[in-house]
């Protein structure tokens, strides 16, 4: 068995385990009333803002490859690049589909790893100080009933390696470069030297902040669009400590697919990241696996839908210039 095989196994096994603990303890209608409740209004508005993270998205790749794809091409390549997310752990799946996806219009391997390499750091850091700004909202408003000291500790310390590999990206990858030929890899030396390269063209001032800038409205609408999800399904007040305390379960299951084994796409393991984080910040919910569950999938057949979509629609493509 191929080791391909071997972690489909694995993530069906994790996802089987879980699910059978989770409706051990919940019927097949309650989940069907869960999904029945969300109103169709939250649904189609979650839809569009997700629309409008898409577009941040894409021009946030344009900049990083210096625009050297198109605006629809390069949304197109977005769309794909964020349904693959969970389908290998770690998001090398996304890696994978991106880099293949770019190097079809003439974009080098270097240079698209290097793109979504740094889009991740961008991410880290933009989520940092997202939590931290939720943080602040949430120690104001609930003081003492919030691990301030333990939450700011950790957002420190994903801000400040974020940032540093962000302004350190080129002397490390000419490090990493000199290391090689000491080593005499000249193979690993020269991609080293053009990720090197790579960074030397993307290290201003201006490009740095519009980037950020770009990271922070992506995380920002992807999180509001969630949290209209969560809205609908729960009816639970809107209010900026509500948004700030599910923004915490949510940056919790994402986190879970950097887990080395993880459920198939995600499911069950980004539920029970959700549910954990919630149960710990004081999320009160009846039943945070079911809200997590429900607002999943949703998700998963919005973003594959469009992914699918547009990944047939590069194909015809490609066929078409053939």
């Amino acid at each position: 068995m191929n080791k391909r095989a071997v972690r489909i196994a694995l993530a069906l096994l994790v996802t089987g385990g879980i699910l059978f603990v989770f409706f051990r303890k919940t019927g097949w209608a309650e989940v069907r009333q869960a999904f029945a409740a969300i109103p169709l209004a939250a649904v189609g508005l979650y839809m569009v803002v997700s629309l409008l993270g898409a577009v941040a998205r894409t021009a946030r790749f344009r900049i990083l490859l210096s625009g050297r794809i198109g605006w629809g091409e390069m949304f197109l390549v977005t769309l794909v690049q964020s349904f693959s997310v969970d389908l290998l752990p770690a998001r090398s799946a996304s890696l994978v589909f991106y880099t293949y996806l770019t190097r079809r219009r003439g974009v080098l391997v270097e240079e698209g790893v290097s793109s979504f390499a740094i889009a991740v750091f961008y991410d880290a850091l933009a989520l940092g100080l997202l939590l931290g700004a939720a943080a602040v909202v949430l120690v104001g408003s609930l003081g003492a009933d919030v691990p301030a000291a333990s939450i700011g500790w950790g957002l420190a310390a994903v801000t400040a390696v974020s940032l540093l590999v962000i302004l350190l990206a080129r002397p490390l990858a000419g490090w990493a470069g000199r290391l090689c030929r000491r080593m005499r890899l000249a193979k690993v030396e020269s991609v080293f030297a053009a990720v090197e390269d790579y960074f030397s063209r993307h290290g201003s001032a201006g490009e740095r902040l519009s980037v950020l800038g770009l990271s922070l409205a992506v995380k920002l609408i992807k999180y509001i669009s969630l949290y209209i999800l969560f809205v609908g399904a729960t009816r639970a007040d809107v209010s900026p400590q509500s948004l700030s305390l599910f923004s915490f379960g949510v940056a919790g299951a994402e986190l879970s697919s950097f887990l080395p084994v993880q459920g198939l796409a995600g499911l069950g393991t980004w539920e029970a990241a959700f549910a954990l984080v919630a149960s710990k910040i004081g999320l009160d919910l009846p039943n945070p696996f079911l809200t997590a569950l429900v607002i999943h999938l949703v998700t998963q057949v919005w973003e594959y839908a469009l992914g699918l979509g547009a990944l047939w629609i590069l194909s015809a493509r490609a066929r078409g210039r053939d």
